[in-house]
């Protein structure tokens, strides 16, 4: 299964709309370790499967490598960042985009654990072909976006959980589509100068953050 219909298409899986930093925090500093010492394997990732709530049942994604097609695909909470949807302020279209920071090229891993009362969590880990790029943009703590297919949203960047060595962030869409409310979290760890955590869900955001804390945890060598 493509990570390509998940993460960066998630209304196809969360919404159901159109049917997919700093030490515990969003300044973008790094948490206490060092991070040279610490070396990180994507495809253990699935490690986390066992950490996801009670009566999610996983399912492993194919391993894909990151183009620039799904990078600019919708991300956060399906909110595309291409016209005719308007992003404001413009420059922070990239906290829609999970994978932003591992960029094009990057090697990915995961695996998607869905409920059946039609909640799911998406968790990825990414390898970056290069050096992985800023958590975020300063300037962008609220955003909104504007579709003309009947979706709006307000998205709020919101403090990580706690990972030492690493730099988290989180960000919260609070959606409406064609008059239906929905609110989804997305939480990333930037580990090291090379990979990055991704979880993406429509539960209980404390959920979604104790669970990238076990994925980095399953993703050390």
């Amino acid at each position: 299964m493509s990570v390509a219909k998940y993460l960066v298409g998630p209304v196809v899986v969360l919404s159901g709309a159109a049917l997919i930093a700093g030490c515990g925090g969003s300044d973008g500093k790094s948490g206490s370790g060092s991070q040279a010492a610490v070396k990180y394997d994507i495809s253990k990732v699935s490690g986390a499967k066992s950490s996801l709530p009670p009566g999610y049942d996983p399912m492993d994604l194919e391993a894909d490598t990151v183009t620039q097609e799904k990078l600019d695909a919708p991300g956060v909470g399906a909110l595309s960042t291409t016209p005719p949807s308007i992003v404001t302020p413009a420059e922070c279209a990239a906290l829609l985009k999970p994978l932003a920071p591992a960029g094009v090229g990057a090697k990915t891993a995961g695996f998607i654990g869905s409920s059946q009362e039609g909640h799911t969590v998406i968790v990825m880990a990414a390898e970056a072909a290069n050096t992985v790029g800023e958590l975020g943009h300063a300037g962008c703590d609220h955003i909104t976006v504007d579709s003309t297919d009947g979706v709006t949203a307000t998205v709020e960047r919101v403090p990580g959980p706690d990972i030492a060595g690493a730099k988290t962030m989180g960000v919260q869409a609070h959606i409406t589509a064609n008059g239906k409310a929905i609110e989804e979290s997305t939480y990333t760890a930037v580990l090291g100068d090379k990979t990055v955590a991704v979880v993406q869900a429509d539960i209980d955001p404390q959920v979604a953050k104790d669970l990238l804390v076990k994925a980095v945890a399953a993703m050390k060598s």
